[in-house]
């Protein structure tokens, strides 16, 4: 798996900015468009006509065997391609609430975020949530019924987690999935990526 990482004002430069649309909808165009663009640069031509599956994941339908996956924030987009199933989703750091952990985590996330000392807990938040979206973008089953389903878990090297050692559990596919986080300095960001 590859993955770039772009801020939206180089891709509007690059693509435009289409006034008719809402910005979320402008957003995902561009993200589209940087796609494209990023398959033309790696020398892959093909139909790129991008189908959804019935969960929503979205697949090019006339190459299937080769996988991507989009994120953006406010300001930048991720792109994620691989020939096996991908997820990658990029985040600013967010504020850890107590009622949404409680609501989407899985009861041993929240019971890892609730023994950090509270200057810790943003960051862990954050790099689970995105951890866990990668996750459920690469199975292509959806935050919706899933995300407390199984649970990601950082080692702890004494006080500090290390998001370099993960245990993953849950049902089927959750414990094979090879997932990484990392704090991309340049743009401030967040980013996890996800195999299959």
């Amino acid at each position: 798996m590859n993955y770039w990482i772009y801020s939206i004002e180089e891709c509007e430069k690059a693509f435009g900015v289409q006034s008719s649309l809402n910005r979320a909808k402008q957003v995902s165009m561009l993200a589209k468009q940087q796609l494209i663009a990023q398959l033309q640069q790696e020398g892959l031509s093909f139909d790129t006509t991008i189908a959804v599956g019935e969960k929503g994941k979205p697949f090019f339908l006339y190459n299937q065997g080769l996988h991507f996956s989009i994120s953006h924030t406010k300001d930048h987009i991720a792109i994620a391609i691989g020939s096996r199933p991908v997820g990658i989703d990029i985040e600013h750091r967010r504020t850890c609430k107590p009622e949404v952990v409680r609501r989407f985590f899985h009861p041993d996330e929240y019971a890892f975020i609730d023994s950090l000392m509270p200057e810790q807990q943003a960051e862990a938040f954050t790099r689970l949530w995105t951890m866990k979206e990668a996750a459920v973008k690469c199975t292509g089953t959806g935050i919706a019924g899933e995300f407390d389903q199984f649970s990601i878990l950082p080692a702890k090297a004494g006080q500090q987690p290390d998001y370099t050692e993960l245990t993953i559990q849950g049902k089927a596919p959750y414990p094979t999935l090879n997932l990484s986080s990392h704090y991309i300095e340049k743009h401030t960001l967040y980013l996890a990526s996800c195999t299959l």
